[in-house]
């Protein structure tokens, strides 16, 4: 029987200091390899942060990043973590994508601008990764309309965002009405906490192709992993060990 092993990593991002994320997120990777996952979504400013400063601002190929480069190799494992990028205006949304061959490429949230490449890593230009079965969309920070063509070459959706208590049952719906139009299933990972460092939020979730729930997690710092077979989805939520 054919498995594909796909995660989100419910986290909480520690402020303002980036090699404790990068430790951090290391730890739920080992959790996710033991588990044999393939791709491994944290959600937006996991690396960062919420509310960057600049000191906390880090080029996207910093060596400080290379100890989760090697884990994606070890592991032959997909990682997707998320940080702040310097923008007009303020700063960015971005998703940075570990592959097991060792690179790294770049996602970013919606621009006005044409972007190729940051600091030498190429930026995904229709926010596909992935080959046939295994081929996933990606959205950073927020899911619009727009960007939902790229769903119908994918079997699978993945978003990593901050969504709040209050937003919860808006986004559930979207996000069960995305799975259902597009035929596509649903990843969404959100934040162990709210920026505030107090509010439990958690909730991430994975929703089949017809719009139907597989697993939801509630509040803390764990996986949620979604597993494909030959029969369907299944879905089990993995503590942070």
């Amino acid at each position: 029987m054919t498995t594909w092993n796909v995660a989100a990593a419910q986290y909480a991002p520690r402020p303002d200091d980036v090699a404790a994320n990068v430790s951090h997120h290391l730890k739920f990777i080992a959790t996710a390899a033991r588990e044999q996952i393939d791709v491994l979504l944290f959600p937006e400013f996991s690396l960062t942060g919420f509310h960057s400063p600049d000191s906390c601002l880090v080029s996207p190929d910093s060596t400080l990043f290379a100890p989760i480069t090697l884990a994606a190799q070890q592991h032959k494992m997909t990682i997707i973590a998320g940080l702040s990028l310097p923008a007009p205006g303020g700063m960015m949304s971005a998703g940075l994508i570990f592959l097991p061959d060792g690179t790294r490429q770049l996602c970013l949230q919606n621009t006005a601008q044409h972007i190729c490449e940051i600091n030498g890593l190429p930026v995904l230009q229709d926010k596909l990764i992935g080959t046939g079965s295994q081929r996933i969309a990606l959205s950073v920070s927020r899911s619009l309309p727009e960007d939902l063509w790229a769903q119908k070459e994918a079997s699978l959706y993945m978003c990593g965002r901050f969504i709040s208590e209050l937003s919860w049952t808006a986004e559930v719906v979207d996000m069960q009405h995305c799975a259902f139009e597009n035929h596509v299933a649903v990843l969404q990972v959100n934040h162990a906490v709210a920026p505030d460092n107090q509010t439990a939020v958690g909730r991430s979730a994975c929703w089949d192709e017809q719009g139907q729930l597989i697993v939801r997690a509630e509040a803390g710092e764990l996986l949620v992993v979604a597993r494909r077979k030959d029969n369907g989805w299944h879905g089990e939520v993995i503590p942070l060990r």
